[in-house]
């Protein structure tokens, strides 16, 4: 139970669990680590799991159990906290965008979690992959980066969440990283997908996940077609 993969992947968990207190707390520098921390934990944990052999039943759904904190109920509070603005915390209509996105988040994992054959894609859109765009949007509108502002209209903004909501439950293939190899014939889209981030990030900072989002989804339907 206590392996080096479960204690990444309890990482994971807790530092989702501060990240969302750190949202109602607007204390953005915190949201900003926490992020960071679930992601480099998500990554870790599975490559160590395959190193170590020690993939298990209690490891998948545990991972999915910390990935729904992370990527499910986080950001779909940070979707929240875009459309309400300072009424952020109240209940009203524009809370169920978020909510939305959590409940096909929590449905994706589920899934997720039953299936044994997600080697070389997933069937719906990863969580994470999902939550990367709601997260740079929250980030952009902190700071008051002007390039995704568009993104953060009410109506554009639910539009989204529904959109992101919709992949994730669909079956739709998506790529994985999973199995991840240096072997540029076998593995370009991934390897395409892994240099376009970086330098998006580098040149574009958070106005990036558009660029990302967009190439993720192209180079999955390219490399998965029939």
């Amino acid at each position: 139970m206590f392996t080096i993969a479960n204690i990444f992947t309890l990482a994971n968990l807790i530092a989702g669990c501060i990240a969302i207190t750190a949202v109602a707390n607007q204390n953005y520098q915190w949201v900003f680590y926490a992020i960071l921390v679930s992601l480099i934990a998500d990554v870790l944990d599975g490559m160590i799991a395959r190193l170590e052999k020690s993939d298990s039943g209690i490891g998948v759904f545990l991972d999915s159990l910390a990935d729904m904190v992370s990527f499910g109920v986080l950001p779909g509070i940070m979707i929240n906290y875009l459309l309400q603005g300072d009424d952020f915390g109240t209940l009203g209509p524009l809370i169920i965008p978020g909510y939305f996105f959590i409940a096909a988040a929590a449905l994706r994992l589920a899934r997720f979690s039953m299936e044994e054959n997600e080697g070389s894609h997933f069937n719906g859109m990863p969580t994470p992959a999902a939550s990367m765009f709601i997260f740079a949007l929250y980030f952009s509108k902190v700071y008051n980066f002007e390039g995704l502002a568009f993104f953060q209209e009410p109506y554009f903004l639910i539009g989204l969440a529904i959109i992101l909501a919709l992949l994730m439950i669909s079956n739709i293939g998506f790529l994985s990283a999973k199995k991840f190899s240096l072997d540029f014939k076998k593995e370009w889209p991934r390897i395409t997908l892994v240099i376009m981030s970086v330098l998006s990030i580098i040149f574009f900072k958070y106005d990036a996940a558009v660029i990302i989002f967009v190439g993720y989804f192209i180079l999955s339907f390219i490399a998965l077609r029939k």
